[in-house]
């Protein structure tokens, strides 16, 4: 897999990076017409989900994560 790779996000599309430590599930979306929105794969109790970083988008990162879910698996 690409460390860069774009998906489509409301027939637009959006360039999605992996960064930071391999490790880490950490990825940085730039959009057209918004500021870029850094994401995480997390654990919680009730399985893996995407988190904005900082907290605050996580309904955006849910849906941007679902987007790289795709792409990568």
């Amino acid at each position: 897999m690409a460390n860069t790779f774009k998906v489509v996000f409301k027939g637009k599309p959006v360039s999605v990076e992996k960064v930071g430590n391999p490790a880490e599930n950490l990825y940085k979306a730039v959009f057209e017409n918004r500021p870029p929105l850094f994401l995480k794969r997390i654990q919680t109790f009730m399985g893996a989900i995407w988190n904005s970083v900082p907290e605050g988008n996580q309904a955006l990162a849910g849906e941007i994560g679902k987007l790289i879910d795709k792409y990568i698996r």
